[in-house]
């Protein structure tokens, strides 16, 4: 549980990192303002975490478009 909580890319709630935060990952900008993390995933620009499936911590996803795509409820 305390794991859970520090660790918080794995969080099943959205948490919304600043860019000082994301930029001490090991990663770099794409030309769109995303946070690419060498290990995978990624960090939009507003400092969501992304899994290496592009997928958010509710379900959410950016389409091929760059339109972000909610979870259906």
């Amino acid at each position: 549980m305390v794991e859970a909580i520090k660790d918080k890319k794995n969080s099943a709630a959205l948490v919304k990192l600043e860019q000082e935060e994301i930029q001490k990952l090991a990663g770099h900008y794409d030309d769109d303002g995303f946070y690419l993390l060498d290990e995978g995933g990624f960090y939009d620009p507003e400092g969501f975490y992304y899994d290496k499936n592009g997928i958010d911590a509710v379900g959410g996803f950016y389409d091929s478009s760059g339109i972000y795509i909610a979870p259906k409820k």
